[in-house]
């Protein structure tokens, strides 16, 4: 339709841009999304691991396996993890 009122090459461009952009704006924000989601992960996991720890039913097995200081390491590997 637009190659109707543009030349046909400057038409094919113009899609082309479009579409590119919107798949780079698709995948910005895919991967934005999963970072902060990281970020939330990094922050909360050590709390809810500390949580069980100090829990009258699982904290003596939680700490034993040191949970907290394992949930630590992960989440500080999980960046690593994620870029492959």
């Amino acid at each position: 339709r637009l190659s109707r009122h543009m030349p046909h090459a400057l038409a094919i461009a113009v899609v082309a841009i479009g579409t590119l952009g919107a798949i780079g704006l698709v995948v910005y924000t895919a991967v934005d999304n999963v970072r902060h989601e990281a970020d939330v992960l990094k922050r909360e996991a050590p709390k809810a691991a500390q949580k069980i720890e100090q829990s009258k039913r699982f904290g003596e097995a939680a700490r034993e396996f040191h949970l907290v200081e394992k949930t630590k390491d992960f989440v500080d590997e999980l960046p690593n993890r994620l870029r492959g």
